[in-house]
């Protein structure tokens, strides 16, 4: 056991004793997670429109409306609304004009009726119905915060980068007859095997784990249920590892890796 642990302790010392892994496993992950929740982050704000000139729809005549937003889901679900509010101004406009050139008289006057009357008449019902929303995707990501998302998805890639960088370790171990010196000693297979597989496991839990204990604390992440989350981190880890061991078993030499 003390022989097991010792390699697994080498194999995590060796990954930093190289300097360009505290940026790319301590703080590439958070700024990645800052940069992805600033820019596609909710973090419960309403959006925002903003109206750039006065379109002179009293007038009468065609009036187009240019809309400017970003590619992502809000701003298709901002047009909706945008196209609803022009679509309830046109049609008091439509409605004015019509009643000037049925009456002859000024547009600026029946502008104004028509402007009273849409305030005064009396609305449509409308009753919706909600189908089949039960594990849909809106509940799944309902509450998220403005890094939750974002720091999900830099935990499992990072995890796993981690892992299968970790195999050139291996391969270094192999071509500097690190592990034939190790089996000529006393230390069998079977304590060696196992200890290089936990080092590559022990890289993956440590950077699954510094990023969910700093993004909590930092960001404020809502990682949920502490024993799911642990379960469902544990089993990602042993799956970068066992990749990160297929790698360093498979590639020739570290660069490859």
């Amino acid at each position: 056991m003390v022989r097991w642990w010792a390699i697994t302790r080498v194999e995590l010392v060796r990954l930093f004793r190289d300097r360009g892994n505290i940026f790319f496993v301590l703080i590439f992950p958070l700024l990645l997670v800052v940069l992805i929740g600033a820019s596609f982050g909710s973090g419960g704000a309403g959006a925002r429109t903003g109206v750039v000139g006065d379109p002179a729809v009293a007038r009468g005549g065609p009036v187009e409306v240019s809309y400017v937003g970003r590619q992502d889901g809000n701003a298709a679900s901002l047009q909706a609304v945008v196209q609803d509010v022009i679509g309830d101004r046109s049609a008091i406009a439509d409605a004015a004009s019509a009643a000037a050139d049925a009456t002859g008289r000024p547009l600026e006057e029946t502008s104004e009726v028509a402007g009273t009357l849409a305030g005064q008449l009396p609305g449509i019902d409308v009753t919706a119905t909600e189908l089949a929303v039960e594990g849909g995707l809106e509940q799944e990501f309902a509450g998220l915060g403005q890094f939750d998302l974002g720091a999900s998805s830099q935990l499992f890639l990072f995890t796993f980068l981690t892992a299968l960088a970790g195999g050139a370790a291996l391969i270094q171990t192999r071509q500097y007859g690190v592990a034939r010196r190790m089996l000529s000693t006393s230390t069998p297979p079977g304590v060696v095997l196992p200890g290089m597989a936990a080092g590559r496991i022990g890289v993956a839990v440590f950077q699954a784990a510094y990023i969910v204990i700093v993004t909590s604390l930092v960001f404020g992440v809502n990682w949920g249920d502490p024993l799911a989350t642990t379960v469902v981190v544990l089993l990602f880890c042993l799956v970068a590892g066992g990749a990160g061991m297929l790698v360093g078993a498979t590639l020739r030499n570290d660069s490859q890796a």
